[in-house]
């Protein structure tokens, strides 16, 4: 028990240490009853103040699965991932492989030849 009264004594000095300093140094100065005073004014000020209306969400939750949807629908427009490469040169990817150097150069020459330009030259 004599323990706890030193603690008690200890902090209590230390605690008015503290407050003699603060107002010496800083110049704070806690007025007496600041506390309690400054907790009923909180309190009367949310006391008075009127409740807004809430709205819930999920009454609405078919509207924005509907905007959910349609924002997928749009990204999937802008942006398709899928048919991005041709069959054909998938097919080339996949040949080469499996199969040796020369073979790969003679099909890509041959590919190159027949499809790239022949394209360019029915475009002119």
């Amino acid at each position: 028990m004599s323990i706890q009264n030193d603690n008690f004594n200890i902090r209590n000095t230390f605690d008015m240490n503290t407050q003699r300093k603060h107002k010496s140094d800083l110049g704070l100065d806690i007025p007496s009853d600041y506390f309690s005073k400054s907790k009923q004014s909180i309190l009367e000020q949310t006391v008075l103040e009127k409740k807004g209306k809430v709205v819930s969400l999920y009454k609405k939750i078919s509207i924005w699965s509907a905007v959910a949807v349609v924002a997928l629908l749009f990204t999937l427009a802008v942006y398709n991932p899928i048919g991005t490469s041709s069959d054909e040169e998938n097919d080339i990817l996949i040949a080469s492989l499996v199969t040796e150097e020369a073979d790969v150069d003679k099909l890509l020459e041959d590919y190159v030849n027949d499809e790239l330009l022949t394209d360019e030259i029915f475009s002119e």
